[in-house]
């Protein structure tokens, strides 16, 4: 039990007065979120590493799933155990991703396929002078207002199309899952009976196109108190990160070269993070976990590598930002 969790349990006897437990619940969460998750963090480093980069990584073709914990894909992917090694990232979050690999970086023989808004996001913020990458191709207009998600099968036919176009170019293909809103049965069962998507909104309504304030999100705890177990949520991402590896499994026999998969974070579901006890969801920022930051990382082909060019890069449409914006809030971000 947690700090925050024994005072709880203390009874009238105890040491701490009743009206105390707010004050004391406050510092607890603020020491969390200060010293004690710093320390944390230093140490986790030291004993794991502090990260690798995709740039430091050899690959002409990087399938980038997205918040794909290693200890689950491991658990049901269909690639021999002893080529899943495995990567500690440089970040818990997307944004932290990003701004750790690309920040005052040029990749001119690099085209960027996107199904994340956050990768938009931060580019409209940091390419002010010369784009980052040779091209950038995003996905957003791709959007499917019932799943609130793009589908894995549309980046997979976005890469094929991209690989066509550029032969001469490095591919980072940026998929949204295992990412929720989650994807499958287990998914669409719990949508029946809640009538709520788990890590993203209701179904059947465009939330793209309305304001902040007027979106009900449906977080890992929204669902909980639905009802919905801990082992369904699992399940539920399971089943959404195996439709993401069977998008990938065409991309590793087609695209030329050598072609990688790894990711930007992990996610926690359900699990608790030490010192602190509580259990924990999603992904959030500033933490160094196991279930957060070590990442699967697994190599194909090589033999006849891209012959790769650097080159003065396209001159895209400027980014909507508007748009962005309503597909992150579509996503959980706020």
């Amino acid at each position: 039990m947690d700090l925050l969790g024994r005072v709880r349990s203390m009874n009238s006897n105890g040491c701490i007065l009743s009206s105390d437990k707010n004050i004391l619940s406050s510092s607890l969460r603020r020491l969390e979120h200060g010293p004690i998750r710093h320390s944390y963090n230093f140490y986790w480093n030291i004993r794991h590493g502090s990260g690798t980069s995709i740039l430091d990584k050899e690959w002409d073709n990087l399938l980038l799933l997205d918040a794909c914990r290693y200890d689950e894909f491991r658990r049901i992917s269909p690639f021999q155990p002893s080529i899943i090694d495995k990567r500690i990232t440089l970040g818990s979050k997307t944004p932290e991703f990003l701004q750790r690999t690309f920040r005052n970086i040029r990749l001119h023989d690099v085209v960027y396929v996107t199904a994340n808004p956050q990768v938009l996001k931060f580019l409209a913020k940091n390419e002010e002078g010369a784009p980052i990458f040779y091209d950038t191709i995003s996905l957003l207009d791709e959007w499917e207002a019932e799943t609130q998600t793009i589908p894995p099968e549309t980046v997979r036919k976005a890469a094929l199309e991209a690989a066509e176009t550029y032969p001469d170019k490095r591919l980072l293909i940026h998929f949204l899952q295992p990412h929720a809103p989650f994807l499958g049965r287990t998914a669409n069962a719990i949508k029946r009976r809640t009538g709520k998507t788990i890590g993203g909104l209701d179904p059947g309504r465009d939330y793209t196109e309305v304001k902040p304030r007027d979106i009900e999100t449906a977080s890992y705890r929204d669902m909980l108190r639905e009802g919905v177990t801990r082992e369904e949520i699992r399940c539920a991402y399971r089943e959404t990160l195996q439709l993401v590896i069977n998008e990938c499994l065409p991309l590793i026999d087609t695209l030329p070269g050598k072609t990688a998969i790894t990711s930007d974070h992990g996610e926690l579901l359900g699990d608790p993070i030490y010192p602190f006890g509580r259990e924990r969801w999603e992904h959030p920022s500033g933490y160094r976990t196991t279930e957060l930051c070590v990442v699967p990382w697994l190599k194909f082909g090589g033999e006849n590598r891209k012959q790769v060019i650097s080159e003065a890069p396209k001159q895209s449409s400027p980014a909507d930002r508007e748009k962005i914006e309503k597909r992150l809030r579509s996503l959980g971000y706020k």
